[in-house]
């Protein structure tokens, strides 16, 4: 959190908005940082304006806003938390059954059509690793005979 002892600490490019929140330089544009209690993490995003007195009155509107968000019980946080963790977690898994079951946790050198041959290679046979149990089922439902064989 930002308190009254870290306000004489700010900077030329820092304006203290109030003691949870500050707007800052970062290049040519103003960004702010606000302290969310509830959430017990920082937001911080672009005011998209090069001028600072439009810059902190969009940080005070910004600050209103997600103030009467958590005051009404909506996490800052939970959409694009939730969307970030679903997603990685799909991509991540992939990775996962390459290294474990197939063994490759090395990368090797040996020129760049050999690599990507072979991850794509990978990536098809941890598709078939991924989905190995819906395909079991499907198997034990279609009946075998002789006469389907050649």
């Amino acid at each position: 959190m930002f308190n009254g002892a870290q306000k004489s600490e700010l900077s030329d490019e820092q304006i203290a908005i109030h003691d949870g929140a500050l707007i800052y330089k970062r290049g040519e544009h103003w960004h702010v940082r606000m302290w969310l209690n509830k959430a017990h993490q920082c937001a911080c995003f672009s005011l998209k304006t090069t001028n600072t007195a439009a810059a902190e009155d969009r940080a005070k509107q910004h600050d209103h806003t997600l103030m009467a968000q958590q005051l009404s019980g909506q996490a800052y946080f939970a959409v694009t938390t939730k969307a970030g963790v679903a997603m990685r977690a799909k991509v991540e898994h992939a990775f996962r059954v390459i290294k474990r079951p197939f063994g490759n946790v090395k990368v090797r050198y040996r020129g760049l059509n050999k690599n990507t041959v072979q991850l794509r290679a990978l990536f098809a046979l941890s598709n078939l690793w991924m989905a190995r149990k819906t395909l079991q089922a499907l198997d034990a439902h279609l009946p075998v005979t002789c006469a389907d064989l050649p």
